[in-house]
């Protein structure tokens, strides 16, 4: 961008203080906090102290949190509080993920979500957790990102003195007159961190924070950010990077006057297309503008870890066992016009996700739900479910919910089988489904009737067969694609389209694979190991990557090693050709293949531009047609990979269904198959017959006993064809979704 940095060591950068900020932050949280380090080092050094003289004082050890481990086990999740009983007919164990949202309480559902449950508890938070413990059920607790709803008032006289401001100096305000907060004033983290307190004290078993984005959320389509604490946020920024003469010449800033700053970065908010928008710019505006929304991202992510650290210290405290968790809207694949709504940046501060889901092909906000078959969630489970190793869940996205909502009452549409599909999807994936069922009495009963039915019916099976849905996932594939978090996809729509498109097209074509996560070493941590590569053969690593120095290490050693590693920008990932180069036909998905050491590495055809990314991945996601399904089938076919399902003649038999292996060696082998055929009424349409083909492992035996079982099919014995390398089992028709379990005789 033409911005040359200070080199000297005194005037070092500010990002890089910050990551070495964060770097040492995690480190410490690793071994326990600084208390812990601090009395390791006593220990080790008491022996070297010189003679008469007096050692410090050593301070009390601090509590250390305890992680529930019923994050572990499948949980179901209800969207909003409810009476015990009403969760126990939906099959929710965890009542109410976003919990008080929107109200006077962090626990108790605001009036207008619950009317019902607020006449009976009142402001009786305690007696309303002491019901819900008492029924088994989980308590949740909920802290307002940046939402100041309408409801808070109430609580929160002065809300306005703690909101965000848009360019002219008005409150930020959306909708109804919500006001959207800002988190760069202590004022209001300090008021966040209260009622997190709150939530613990009342009994949450786990705390939900939402939006994690914040300032940066609102700094970008929103048009907020202007306010007195963004502006020293953004004016100490550029301080602390750049000199005087940097600013001038990169930026044309002659010091930091907040009325021009204002007038040159607000018309930069609007939402463009792609090719328009400042974050593919390179001139003045642009850049001061890219700096700005780097401000903001790191401070958010700084106050949403003071947050966290904060509630965690106070549940250590309070001898509390508590979760934390946040909404990371599409695990942060939303980016209109560049405006990228961060996700996954938090993971190191939570235990899982509890995300909204929409899942656009242009990475826009605000649009109808994709129907099935091609609106599959699958991609985000298994990535949710790959970043923490545990079961994330994932709800509509709010903003839909209202369009769900009018079709059930005005227009008296059945979605039972569509939303019944995305719970089965879910849990046969290795995550969750959030129950998104409201208290308004008139309402309650027709959503109940005409759109959670069947979700109901599925979640009882799966509570009562959860030993078939727990555990950790891996497939027993050979293949697993790599997801390399990182901040190029920021001008790319939808962000990660290739590994979406990938996942799900690998899923369409009945391919079993797995998902590794990989941090960006900066607001995630790199904890990828060669261990976790050591498993597989092929490695799939969809673009746009920034490796770690780790990653490139591990990628080399991999390949050297024997494995083969496909990619489309080999040159990044540190995988230059060694050897001679074979090329591919035209119209083939790879372009050219090169050996290094005992492995090898594949390039997919298209390229990366700063706007877009051209393999056949991102080509699914964007266009989902027949070709570029069947250019991935050949792909994994090119791979050595078997599909699950043997197709009939026509290739087409089969087509809506998605298999799901799990290994559990020793013990069993679970297949969950989903059927996404979904018609325009809600329903769904039972299979065709098919054949699966299920690769062969030695601890299952000869003969392994086959059952099947699910949700409208009782348990029985199916027949098993042995194969050389394959068990061939008849899976008969069936409407949502069953299960196929192998155990050794």
């Amino acid at each position: 961008m033409g911005i040359h940095r200070r080199r000297t060591s005194e005037h070092s950068s500010g990002r890089e203080r910050t990551r070495r900020r964060l770097s040492r932050s995690w480190r410490l949280q690793k071994v326990g906090g600084v208390v812990l380090l601090l009395l390791f080092r006593a220990a080790a050094w008491g022996d070297g102290l010189a003679c008469g003289e007096e050692r410090e004082p050593r301070p009390a050890a601090q509590p250390t949190r305890t992680t529930p481990d019923w994050i572990d086990r499948l949980q179901i999740y209800g969207m909003l509080p409810s009476f015990p009983e009403a969760a126990h007919d939906l099959g929710v164990t965890v009542n109410g993920i976003w919990a008080g949202i929107g109200g006077t309480d962090p626990v108790l559902p605001h009036t207008e979500h619950a009317p019902l449950v607020r006449l009976k508890y009142g402001d009786d938070a305690r007696a309303f957790a002491g019901d819900l413990h008492a029924a088994g059920l989980r308590v949740a607790g909920a802290v307002n990102g940046l939402e100041g709803m309408l409801s808070l008032r109430e609580l929160e006289p002065n809300l306005d003195e703690m909101a965000c401001r848009f360019a002219d100096g008005s409150v930020a305000r959306v909708g109804d007159g919500m006001a959207l907060m800002c988190t760069n004033n202590p004022a209001w983290v300090q008021w966040e961190i209260e009622r997190g307190k709150r939530a613990i004290d009342t009994g949450a078993d786990v705390v939900l924070v939402d939006t994690p984005m914040s300032s940066s959320f609102v700094s970008g389509f929103l048009k907020a950010g202007w306010c007195d604490h963004c502006l020293q946020t953004f004016e100490r920024h550029l301080t602390d990077r750049f000199t005087a003469e940097e600013l001038r010449d990169s930026f044309g800033l002659d010091g930091f006057e907040r009325a021009s700053v204002v007038a040159r970065l607000a018309p930069l908010q609007v939402v463009r297309p792609m090719a328009e928008s400042p974050h593919v710019r390179d001139d003045s505006d642009a850049r001061l503008f890219h700096q700005f929304i780097l401000a903001q991202e790191e401070a958010s992510f700084a106050t949403r870890r003071e947050l966290f650290e904060s509630l965690k210290e106070h549940a250590a405290v309070t001898d509390r066992a508590v979760a934390f968790t946040t909404n990371a809207a599409d695990l942060g694949s939303q980016n209109p016009g560049g405006h990228w709504i961060r996700g996954v940046m938090f993971a190191d501060l939570v235990d899982f996700f509890a995300y909204e889901l929409t899942v656009d092909e242009l990475g826009l906000t605000g649009r109808p739900l994709t129907p099935l078959p091609r609106g599959k969630w699958v991609a985000f489970h298994r990535l949710a479910t790959a970043i923490h190793g545990r079961p994330s869940p994932a709800v509509i996205h709010a903003g839909n919910m209202g369009e769900l909502l009018q079709a059930t009452m005005t227009k008296g549409q059945n979605l039972n089988g569509w939303m019944e599909t995305l719970a089965a999807e879910a849990t046969a994936a290795g995550g969750s489904f959030v129950v998104y069922q409201i208290g308004v009495p008139i309402a309650e009963t027709l959503l109940r009737l005409r759109c959670w039915d069947g979700v109901a019916r599925h979640n009882r099976f799966v509570l009562e067969q959860r030993r078939l849905f727990e555990g950790l996932q891996r497939s027993g594939a050979e293949v697993a694609m790599l997801f390399l978090f990182n901040e190029r996809g920021r001008t790319i729509p939808a962000v990660f389209p290739s590994y979406i498109g990938l996942a799900q097209g690998f899923t369409e074509t009945h391919h079993a694979f797995d998902v590794i996560f990989g941090g960006d070493g900066h607001y995630v941590s790199d904890r990828l190991t060669a261990e976790d590569l050591g498993r597989y053969r092929t490695l799939i690593v969809p673009s746009p990557v920034d490796p770690t120095d780790n990653q490139q290490q591990l990628l080399r050693q991999f390949v050297e090693k024997g494995g083969t590693v496909v990619c489309l920008e080999p040159q990044r990932l540190g995988l230059d050709a060694e050897g001679a180069e074979e090329f591919a036909e035209e119209g083939a998905w790879w372009t050219r293949r090169s050996r290094r050491g005992a492995g090898r590495v594949v390039v997919m055809a298209g390229e990366v531009t700063a706007t877009e990314i051209g393999d056949v991945g991102t080509r699914f996601f964007r266009t989902y047609t027949d070709e570029c399904r069947d250019e991935i089938g050949r792909m994994a076919a090119d791979l050595g990979l078997r599909p699950l399902v043997v197709s009939s003649a026509d290739g087409r038999a089969g087509a809506t269904l998605a298999v799901f292996p799990w290994h559990f060696p020793e013990k069993r082998m679970v297949v969950h198959v989903v059927n996404y055929d979904v018609d325009e009424q809600g329903f769904v349409r039972p299979s065709e017959p098919v054949e699966l083909q299920v690769p062969r492992v030695p601890w299952l035996g000869a003969e392994p006993r086959v059952t099947l079982s699910g949700r409208d099919t009782s348990t029985h014995p199916l027949e098993v064809l042995m194969q050389e390398e394959t068990y061939r089992i008849a899976l008969p028709s069936f409407r949502s979704a069953v299960t196929i379990e192998l155990t050794p005789r």
